[in-house]
């Protein structure tokens, strides 16, 4: 009885070094030789075996976790908003004369144009004057803007009110008569006229960023938190303006130098699809960085992928004109890679050591939208990069 336990005992050790340097064997072989003593549909796409390849779908995965996420992080550019002003000559005169007297009198007309008159400020009307007497009035598009007599030959500039500005504008300079010096005239010799303003430069006041929302992760969505780090001038700066898809979902001034306190966000105002971010200022300066906007889950989920075959491409698959494979390259050939590739609701296993996995999925796929999900069944899953390669013969 020793003796036949003893021998069952070196039988099972046995079987089972057998079947391990079996195992070894088949780990080792190369991809495809491994996929055709598995049985697996393993058709690597080649130039020579087709005539038209197109790549359907390129992403970078990175490193996949085996533990899956409840939140999903996307970065945002960093920006800045700004409104510059610049001073601008908007018209210049050298000279002009007028002049009243009790038989004479000389009065002038000045027209001018403005262009973009809403991103204009402080506009300006400023001259010198070499001769001065009586009340000089200026009216502006007929309405007077000015009537004094000078005292000094550098007046202060006079404001042209931005409520009488038109596109097309007439100045008028006249003075009055000597009343009852009769025998003098009152004149004006005024030099160096300029109409001057400050242009407003708003091609800086907002920013516009898009990311996307998967259909998987709307449904799946509590709600979202965005967050920033901004520099400032509290005291030189407008409030800042925030909208999601045209809906305001922040307005203030914020802390400058520190983080953006996370601003939660309903999940009724993220949509699937494209989200429009857009950041506005009237006025100041600021500078946006890290941003960050984040997608607070129900349940864990790991990274979903889309692709779209068009009825014509899914219908040569069908009839056996071409060929679709899922390819994934990894960093290197020395660790082993463990996983799951879900496609749409068929499922197949990545084991190898190799850095390049390709398999042929022509059973899997189906018209229009397909989705593409990688589970790690180790502790990570490092990919370079994941493409659907479709070939036609």
């Amino acid at each position: 009885m020793g003796l036949n336990k003893r021998g069952d005992n070196w039988t099972a050790l046995l079987i089972a070094m057998i079947a391990a340097v079996i195992i070894l064997y088949v780990l080792m072989l190369p991809p495809e030789y491994r996929a055709e003593l598995l049985e697996e549909n393993f058709t690597p796409v080649s130039g020579e075996e087709y005539s038209n390849i197109s790549i359907l779908m390129s992403k970078a995965p990175g490193t996949l976790s085996f533990l899956a996420s409840d939140q999903i992080d996307i970065d945002l550019s960093s920006f800045t908003l700004y409104t510059k002003k610049e001073a601008e000559i908007l018209f210049n005169l050298n000279s002009l004369y007028i002049k009243k007297s009790l038989f004479d009198e000389e009065f002038k007309n000045i027209s001018f144009s403005l262009q973009n008159i809403e991103f204009l400020e402080n506009i300006m009307l400023s001259f010198t004057a070499s001769k001065y007497s009586g009340r000089l009035a200026i009216k502006l598009n007929g309405n007077t803007i000015m009537e004094q007599e000078l005292t000094t030959a550098s007046p202060p500039p006079l404001e042209l009110p931005k409520a009488l500005l038109k596109e097309e504008n007439t100045l008028v300079f006249e003075v009055s008569g000597p009343g009852m010096e009769f025998w003098k005239a009152n004149e004006y010799n005024l030099i160096d006229i300029k109409i001057t303003g400050d242009t407003k430069d708003i091609s800086g006041q907002e920013n516009k960023q898009i990311f996307v929302v998967t259909e998987q992760e709307k449904n799946n969505l509590l709600y979202g938190e965005l967050t920033f780090i901004v520099e400032c001038s509290q005291t030189e700066s407008s409030p800042m303006e925030i909208y999601l898809n045209k809906r305001q979902i922040y307005v203030g001034i914020p802390d400058c130098s520190l983080r953006f306190s996370p601003l939660k966000i309903e999940e009724d105002k993220i949509i699937e699809g494209d989200n429009h971010l857009r950041f506005r200022s009237e006025n100041g300066n600021y500078q946006v960085y890290q941003g960050e906007f984040r997608l607070k889950l129900k349940e864990p989920v790991y990274p979903t992928y889309y692709f779209n075959l068009p009825e014509e491409s899914y219908q040569k698959i069908r009839e056996g004109d071409a060929d679709i494979n899922i390819s994934l390259v990894f960093p290197n050939s020395i660790d082993y890679k463990k996983g799951v590739i879900f496609i749409n609701s068929y499922q197949t296993e990545i084991e190898t050591y190799d850095d390049y996995y390709s398999r042929n999925i022509n059973t899997f796929i189906r018209k229009d939208n397909n989705a593409v999900e990688i589970r790690p069944k180790k502790d990570k899953l490092e990919i370079t990069q994941l493409e659907i390669v479709y070939a036609v013969e």
